[in-house]
Parts: structure tokens; sequence; C-alpha cells
């Protein structure tokens, strides 16, 4: 029998196509972040699928991160739904067309006969099912509906699983629940799995001793859960607390709860809170007493699904609205070429003008002292700001063939401010070993 006849048989028995001759092209689908410099650090965003893991120290963003992933996963999933509805109606309506108008051909009425009844079927389902759901587990119990809807969430149209006495084993088994048996779920987030107690030490006195803590319990989840996710094309983030690694001089923290969780996590990313911003989004320093934001530094810790060479970016966080798009638009719109800065004068570049640049009705081109006069003039201006955002995500999302690389100096400058105002340490862009260690 020959290797082709033995996986043929395979698939037949197992009724999947698990086995194929060529690696073929592997669709990743993604989950967008809203700030264009995450989505242009990480290729577009979260994984569909997988297990993206944020990793952190108190108040560096990941909860926030994750709340701004599952405001852009219901607009996504939304639109995935009513996209997929409206195609299924026309074609529906196409066939019927057929069937009823006698100059179309008997091979495309059998074929009108023959798919219709399946298309309806698939629409009436999606019209029952709707758009595809979030759960957020809130194992901390710390979730805030207000920052939540700050953020955009549409938090009544989302379902919240709290931890309350259960064990980590009883816990992740209601995770695993949720995935296995449900046809309508399409992001599910774990905030923080580093809390979850085991069983072996659940309601113990605090003198009984465990070796590796929840470890294991994380490892056999993560061996069961990925196969599922991947299956149905779930994207899993799971919120990690760094801990201060006082065994290691050269790590600022380590990853808790195994080497299992790391392994089985497609994308890794940390965070660290950076500076602090005034109202007008201008940065101040640490001791500054009344910040209405900061910036996010991420940090691509760990990759399996786009080549690392965006290892580390941030984003613009304000208090009162979230994630201040605007601010993150203009440095990428620079370092792309689609905004000209010429000392402290910015310009919007449109090719389709004579002038090489964004005009007034009177031909005058339109230039901007500062960068806040900028921000300002996008914020009040929406035509410019979509055709900003447009061509930022051409390039970002790889539709521009001309894209070009981030000024990294940029970026190594704003790193030295950050370590010069407090003791956070955040790597280089530049300098990548040849092997990155988890615990740093």
């Amino acid at each position: 029998m020959s290797l082709s006849e033995v996986f043929m048989k395979m698939n037949k028995e197992l009724k999947k196509d698990l086995a194929q001759k060529g690696i073929g092209d592997i669709i990743i689908n993604r989950i967008p972040f809203t700030s264009p410099r995450l989505n242009y650090e990480t290729y577009g965003g979260i994984p569909r699928g997988r297990i993206s893991m944020f990793a952190g120290k108190e108040s560096s963003g990941k909860t926030t991160t994750a709340l701004d992933v599952v405001k852009n996963a219901q607009i996504t999933f939304k639109n995935e739904w009513q996209n997929e509805i409206d195609e299924l109606t026309f074609k529906i309506n196409q066939y019927e067309e057929i069937l009823k108008d006698k100059s179309y051909s008997k091979s495309k009425k059998e074929e009108a006969k023959k798919n219709s009844p399946e298309l309806k079927e698939r629409l009436s389902y999606l019209q029952k099912r709707g758009p595809l759901q979030i759960v957020y587990f809130d194992a901390e119990g710390t979730i805030d509906a207000d920052w939540a809807r700050k953020l955009g969430v549409d938090v009544d149209n989302m379902w919240l699983v709290r931890l309350h006495t259960q064990t980590a084993e009883q816990f992740l088994d209601q995770v695993m629940r949720v995935v296995r048996d449900t046809d309508d779920v399409g992001l599910i987030v774990i905030d923080s799995i580093a809390v979850l107690v085991p069983q072996i030490i659940h309601g113990e006195s605090f003198e009984q001793k465990a070796m590796g803590g929840n470890a294991k319990v994380v490892t056999d989840f993560c061996n069961e859960v990925c196969p599922v996710l991947g299956e149905k094309d779930i994207a899993c983030i799971i919120i990690n607390q760094a801990r201060d690694d006082f065994s290691n001089p050269y790590a600022d923290f380590k990853i808790p709860c195994g080497n299992g969780l790391k392994l089985a996590s497609s994308l890794i990313l940390t965070f660290q809170k950076g500076k602090l911003l005034d109202a007008a989004g201008v940065e101040q320093k640490q001791s500054y007493e009344t910040p209405q934001g900061n910036l996010v530094w991420v940090r691509i810790q760990k990759t399996k699904i786009f080549k690392p060479d965006r290892r580390v970016g941030f984003y613009t966080l304000n208090y009162d609205y979230g994630v201040d798009v605007v601010a993150d638009l203009i440095p990428m719109a620079v370092d792309l070429g689609i905004i000209n800065k010429a000392g402290a004068w910015f310009k919007i570049v449109d090719e389709n003008n004579p002038e090489g640049f964004m005009t007034f009705d009177d031909g005058e081109v339109i230039k901007f002292q500062g960068q806040l006069a900028l921000m300002s003039f996008l914020r009040e201006t929406p035509e410019a700001y979509q055709f900003v955002e447009q061509k930022v995500m051409a390039k970002i999302t790889g539709q521009d063939e001309s894209i070009l690389q981030v000024d990294a100096s940029k970026d190594a400058e704003a790193i030295a401010d950050l370590q010069a105002e407090s003791s956070a340490r955040v790597p280089e862009t530049i300098v990548v070993p040849a092997e990155i260690p988890m615990d740093a």
C-alpha cells in the first residue's frame, strides 16, 4: 500500500483531511488592535484559533489591551456575520430567479435546485445564532464596566464568568466546556491565569506546600484546548501576572504558570507602563500629579505567526476615552511617509494632488506647526483622518507594496527617556539576541 493510499484511508476513517501533500498556504485570521502602532508591530493583531498571552506587572496595561481586543472582536464578528448574511441572501435570490426564469439552461436550474436548500439552511442558522460571542473569564473579579465602556466595549453583549470558590481545575473545566460544547464563541479571555489555585492546595493550611503550583494544571489545559481552538478558529487571550525574579539578576521579571503555557502560546506580549501624559498629550515626568494618560510599552516576547522583526512598540492610553488612535497614527504616518515632517512643520502627503500634499479648496497646501495642531485637525476633520488612516492600514496590512520600516531611532530615543525617568527597563528595538529567555 502506498503512502498516499494510507493517508487517504486515514482521512476517510477520521472524516477529516488531516493529511495532505504539501504544506500549502496557512491563513491566520486576526482580531486587530485599535492602535495602528500595535497593528504594525503584530502584523495586524492577535491570531484567531490560537492562544495569545498578555504578561506584565501591575498597571502595565494588560487588561486594558485585552478589553480593546474585545471591542474590536465585537465589531469584527458583527461585520463578518452581516457580510455572510448579505452574501447568502444574494445567492438565494439569484437561485430563485434562475428557477423562475425559463431562459436559463437545465444545468443552471439543477445547480440552483441542488444548492438553494443548503444555503437557506445556513442562512436560517446564522439568523438564529447571531454574531460570534465573547466570553470573559474574570478570575480576579476586577473587571470595571465603566472603563470597558470608555474603551468602546459593548458590555451588554458579552458573557462574563467570575471565579468564586472554584479550584483551578474546576475553573478551567468551565473554560474548556465553553470552547468544546458551543458553536458561537469567537473569543475567550482569561484574566488572569496566575490567581487560580489548584485542588492540591485549595483549602489547605498555608503550611501545606506543593511543588509546581498550578503549572501542571495549566499545561494540561493548554494541551487539551489548543486543538479545539484551532478547529473552531476561536481566539484565546490569557492574561498573566509577571513576578519579580530574585534568582536572576539579569531579568526584570519571570512569567509564572510553567513552560507549558509559554510553549502553547503562539504570541506572547509583555507590557510596561511608560511616561505619563497631560491633557494635551504631552509627555510628563513620573512625578506629574494630574496625568490624563500614559504610554503603554509592548514587547513581542514570542511569535509563531509572523517574522520577529518588530520587537517593541507602544500605544497611547487616555484615561477619558481609552486608546488615543490619533496620537498613535501620526508617528506611524510620519515613519511610513504618509505625513511629511520638516522641523516642526507637518504636511499630509497626497500623490493625487499636483502639489504633492493635501490642500485647501483654494489650492493652498495644508500645513501645521507642531504635532498638537495636526492632532486637533485630524480629530476635527473626519475626512482627513480617514484618508491618513486608510493609507497607514494599507501599508500595515501589506496592501501597499511600498511599505517602509519604522525608524527605530525614534523608539530608541523614547526608550532612553523612559529609562531616565523611571526604573522601568524596556529592551532596545535593534538588538535582538539569538535566543530570548522566556523569563526575561
